[in-house]
């Protein structure tokens, strides 16, 4: 016996046809267009906006940069005993700091989210 026509045939996909389906499809995504660019939107909760987030990252980019900038100096000069290549206190404590004050920033974000 065979099995009926259209019965073995992969499922086929079903398409908005209504037009008044996709004219509320359209007006569902031009308000959600709408609301990200006037910044109404948030991935963190309402205390959190992009702003935030971007000095953030503008934070993590400087220790980085600080980090890097440390490590380079230090392998310029030239002794190069183990006990040359730490950095400073002074370095360290930069460093630290830089590294608290982003720490308490993400913190801060992560609280507003909940």
């Amino acid at each position: 016996m065979s099995a009926p026509s259209g019965a073995n045939d992969p499922p086929g996909h079903s398409f908005l046809s209504a037009v008044s389906e996709i004219k509320n499809m359209e007006n569902a995504l031009l308000s959600l267009l709408t609301s990200f660019h006037s910044g109404d939107l948030s991935a963190f909760g309402r205390g959190s906006s992009l702003q935030t987030m971007e000095a953030i990252r503008s934070k993590q980019e400087r220790l980085a940069r600080l980090h890097f900038d440390v490590s380079s100096s230090k392998g310029q000069g030239g002794d190069t005993s183990h006990q040359s290549n730490w950095m400073s206190e002074s370095d360290q404590n930069k460093l630290v700091a830089g590294l608290r004050e982003l720490s308490l920033e993400i913190e801060k974000l992560h609280e507003t989210s909940n």
